[in-house]
């Protein structure tokens, strides 16, 4: 507050003192500014000051700690300020106009009554002529001292008159004349000294004049609450007009009071109300500050937390680049070189990682001349497009090797969607590419093993069948050669043997003779025997000639198929299937196996190799056999069904009642080599399986468990011919 105070006292003495003049000059080009008069300096300046801290305080701390926060604190907290402070100024106000009514309501009754007082005593007989020891001026300086006297917060009393021949305006600056301005002992030591205690001259003028100070003219008293300064002090003043006999105003009566007391009572109503405003923004900070602090060491707590995963990423990052089996790079499409190369590079290429980044095309240089092309171009492409992208190629490497790479990568972009990088890994193949060779000469060599396996089973059934039919055939044989041997035709030969030797007595042999009387009953009992032994012997025959003709068809359709394997042509599968069930039928037929068949009408052709579905059926057909005849199950039964699937699949099933298949053995039936039978190679449901995806179709495998029969799909392609007429009828 006295600091306050010693700047409205600098102020009152600006004349005298340079420094305070540069400070007025300052606050005059500020409020002028911001069109406030400079009388307001002195009342809000605390306002200023409080506002400058406020926003000290706010930067120091925004600049030092809040930056440093991660959340929004912050910005509430500046959000608060600016609300405080148009309240604190709002609040502060209201509290200096009140304080202000409370302190100018007591002050502003002098004036009036010692205006009336002056009247009374005669004042307007003193003129700017009266000489200073008149009576009537004396007696009425007098009576101002003990005004004085019994009011000390009254600084001075005096009166004034304005020039008689200027026309007023009554604006601040219209100078006036003082008539009665006793001394006043100021510093209260008893005795008047000093040019700012003593009796001002009658007819003194006095410049300093503020509007206040001349409005009284008109009539009313007036109060001018913003501290004025002259060569007296720096007061705040109340006026009365003093009326004359005419009524008119004749002068004016003011009276001064210190400004000290009445800004000091201001500023303290005023401070009061910016300490409570300064408690709350305080508050503010301090809280803000509080939440800072938790924010700042969350996030320092979290900034520790991402360096220890980053850096634990890092390393694993590192460790994983590092321990990949192959290059991890990063390429410049813009620029056609890499910009990132891993230090695998010297172990899988030939050449430091550095070689390969030195300089732009350093890879195309070592591309094979076959493979140049095609590896740029693919590059090009996945530097156009939008995912991941693989190709491979022939580069040489630092000992002029060929090496097959495998790269594979993702186009990195940038916000505006523009490929910036490739970023991938480049994958030394030779070995695979090597393995992938022998084993493409291994699955040929085998794929032709099981073919001829395949084609062995055939046979197998072939002749396993004609080896039964043979049987029959050894079987009527042997009968006819029994019929034959026991034959009695050659007692024809003994019965012409006798009746050659009766000569001409042949006549009297059949008449007289007893063996020539039973000759003709002997001949037709030999004529039946004959008879009966003639049709065992055809019907014997009869049967040779069927099981030959059986071995014949066998054989013949063995050839058929042999000459028409290897190509992919239309095929009617009922009658394939019914070509299967022909060349296994002795066999089945021997085991005492029931067939069941079931056929869909409306089959379509399918569009196989009729040599492969033969074997596949063949094999299916054999193995189903095998099973049900080591089954213990009374059943004996083998189903065939040819189904339709769907608008392009048809399905062949062929299931048992034989001992089934192990969950176990589920997943390893079609191996190579793989067979539960003592006698089985494993060559059979492989190269069945094979022979399916080969053709475009599947083979697959169920079974309910042990004991319980197995059941194996073939599902093949309709032929595209049937495909369109099926679609075409159901247009």
């Amino acid at each position: 507050m006295g600091g306050l105070i010693g700047e409205i006292e600098a102020v009152g003495v600006q004349k005298q003192s340079k420094k305070a003049g540069y400070l007025v000059d300052f606050v005059n080009n500020f409020y002028n500014l911001h069109k406030f008069p400079i009388s307001v300096l002195p009342l809000k300046a605390d306002f200023l000051i409080f506002a400058i801290t406020s926003f000290a305080l706010f930067a120091g701390l925004h600049a030092f700690w809040w930056r440093k926060c991660l959340g929004a604190v912050h910005f509430l907290a500046w959000a608060v300020l600016l609300m405080a402070l148009p309240l604190a100024w709002a609040i502060t106000e209201k509290a200096e106009q009140r304080e202000r009514r409370y302190l100018m309501e007591p002050l502003v009754g002098f004036a009036p009554t010692y205006a009336m007082e002056m009247a009374r005593m005669g004042h307007e007989e003193i003129g700017l002529e009266t000489v200073s020891d008149d009576e009537r001026y004396l007696r009425l300086i007098e009576v101002q001292k003990d005004w004085l006297l019994a009011n000390p917060r009254v600084a001075s009393i005096y009166t004034y008159r304005r020039h008689a021949d200027r026309d007023y305006r009554l604006a601040a600056g219209e100078p006036v004349h003082f008539v009665v301005c006793a001394e006043v002992d100021h510093d209260q030591n008893g005795t008047y000294e000093g040019d700012d205690e003593m009796r001002v001259e009658i007819g003194e003028e006095f410049v300093e004049t503020d509007a206040e100070m001349l409005k009284v003219f008109l009539g009313h008293p007036t109060f001018s609450g913003d501290p004025s300064s002259d060569r007296w002090g720096t007061w705040v003043s109340a006026y009365a007009p003093i009326f004359g006999p005419d009524g008119k105003v004749e002068a004016a009566l003011g009276v001064d009071f210190d400004a000290r007391e009445w800004v000091g009572a201001i500023q303290r109503a005023r401070s009061t109300m910016l300490a409570y405003a300064g408690l709350i923004i305080l508050a503010v900070a301090g809280g803000a500050s509080l939440a800072s602090n938790q924010l700042i060491l969350q996030a320092s707590r979290r900034e520790r937390e991402v360096a220890a995963v980053t850096r634990e990423a890092k390393e694993k990052f590192e460790t994983l680049v590092n321990s990949i089996e192959g290059v991890v790079y990063e390429f410049d499409p813009v620029a056609g070189g890499f910009s990132f190369v891993s230090t695998q590079a010297e172990r899988i290429l030939g050449r430091e990682a550095g070689y390969w980044m030195d300089e732009p095309g350093r890879w195309e240089g070592h591309l094979h001349p076959d493979d140049r092309d095609g590896a740029i171009a693919a590059r090009q492409e996945a530097a156009r497009g939008s995912g991941t992208y693989s190709f491979e190629y022939r580069l040489y490497d630092g000992e002029n090797r060929i090496l097959w790479i495998r790269e594979t990568g993702h186009p990195v972009r940038d916000e505006a969607g523009a490929v910036t990088l490739l970023r991938g890994v480049l994958a030394d193949i030779t070995d695979q590419k090597l393995s992938h060779e022998e084993l493409e000469r291994t699955h040929r060599q085998l794929v032709d093993t099981s073919r001829r396996a395949g084609m062995a089973e055939v046979a197998t059934g072939v002749l396993h069948n004609v080896g039964n039919v043979l049987n029959s055939v050894n079987v009527a044989s042997t009968l006819i050669h029994q019929r034959l041997n026991g034959s009695r035709a050659g007692s024809l030969g003994q019965l012409a043997d006798l009746l050659k030797a009766q000569g001409d007595k042949l006549g009297d042999f059949f008449t007289i003779d007893p063996r020539g009387k039973m000759v003709p009953a002997y001949i037709e009992t030999l004529a039946g025997h004959l008879r009966r032994e003639q049709e065992e012997v055809l019907t014997e025959v009869d049967q040779l000639v069927k099981n030959i003709e059986h071995i014949k068809n066998i054989v013949d359709l063995q050839q058929s198929y042999a000459r028409t394997g290897g190509t992919m042509e239309p095929i009617d599968l009922i009658d394939l299937v019914e070509d299967a069930m022909g060349i296994n039928a002795a066999s089945l037929s021997r085991h005492r196996i029931k067939i069941i068949k079931r056929y869909d009408e409306g089959v379509p052709p399918v569009l196989a190799d009729r040599n492969k579905v033969l074997q596949i059926l063949v094999n299916l057909i054999r193995n189903a056999k095998h099973a049900v005849d080591d089954s213990e199950n009374e059943q004996r039964l083998l189903g065939i069904a040819i189904q339709r699937h769907g608008d392009d699949r048809v399905r062949i099933t062929v299931a048992d009642t034989g001992v089934g298949i192990a969950p176990e053995n589920m997943s390893k039936l079609f191996s190579h080599g793989f067979t539960t039978r003592k006698d089985g190679h494993g060559f059979g449901l492989h190269s069945s399986e094979a022979a399916a995806r080969e053709m475009g179709g599947a083979l697959t495998a169920h079974s309910d468990g042990p004991g319980r029969g197995a059941m194996f799909t073939l599902e093949l392609g309709v032929s595209q011919s049937a495909v369109s007429l099926t679609h075409h009828e159901a247009a």
